[in-house]
């Protein structure tokens, strides 16, 4: 992940809102020499400008959890579940698969194949 990434992204997925995305994500901090949070906010906010302002503040490692380890943010497991490691290894290759389709999808592709994988909570900064 690097500087070139987070510009195809925003050429891709914010072409209309580059401007205010990129003010937003410089307000917060982010930006092409931040590329793997700024890139986590990108695809958190799936394309839409608003809901980037609103996410951008979040802390780093929520980002990066809702946008790089998806499948692992939606287990509930029952306290003293005990460990698998095939279990996290198949978790682990889809969670990278996912996000490798996000992060190499084209400029004419406009979908958003991991929509569903918006976050389940709203992990806002501490005060």
């Amino acid at each position: 992940m690097d500087a070139a990434d987070v510009d195809r992204v925003l050429a891709r997925d914010y072409a209309a809102d580059r401007s205010a995305v990129e003010a937003a994500l410089a307000a917060a901090g982010l930006g092409p020499d931040k590329a793997r949070v700024t890139l986590a906010a990108l695809k958190v906010a799936a394309g839409d400008a608003e809901r980037l302002a609103e996410i951008a503040g979040w802390d780093p490692r929520d980002l990066m959890m809702n946008a790089e380890y998806v499948a692992w943010s939606r287990q509930r497991l029952p306290k003293g579940t005990p460990f698998c490691q095939e279990r996290f290894d198949r978790i682990s290759r889809e969670d990278f698969a996912a996000y490798r389709r996000w992060l190499g999808r084209d400029c004419s592709d406009r979908s958003n194949p991991d929509s569903e994988h918006a976050p389940t909570a709203d992990p806002s900064p501490a005060e």
